[in-house]
């Protein structure tokens, strides 16, 4: 069984760096409804693993290189908390 939290990211930098990295960080989560399948923050972009890593062998690499064995993950129950916000009051 899967043990859930929440987290905070919080992403600092130039403008086009920021973006460049919201960017790189999207997915796609087959396993999700339709029209629920974009994923804001994929762990398997940021580095992915490797193709060639036996599925049994995943979980170990995800949890060595992520922290984790589960990517990133938005109950469709609480859209809005899985969201990127922006700071209006700091440029970027």
């Amino acid at each position: 069984m899967r043990n859930w939290c929440s987290n905070c990211l919080k992403v600092m930098g130039e403008k086009d760096e920021v973006d460049g990295f919201l960017e790189a960080a999207k997915g796609v989560d087959l396993a999700m409804p339709a029209g629920m399948t974009e994923m804001e923050l994929d762990f398997d972009r940021l580095p992915p693993t490797p193709p060639d890593i036996p599925r049994e062998a995943r979980g170990e690499w995800r949890k060595e290189h992520w922290g984790t064995s589960w990517s990133c993950y938005i109950d469709p129950a609480y859209p809005d908390e899985g969201r990127w916000k922006r700071n209006a009051g700091r440029r970027f």
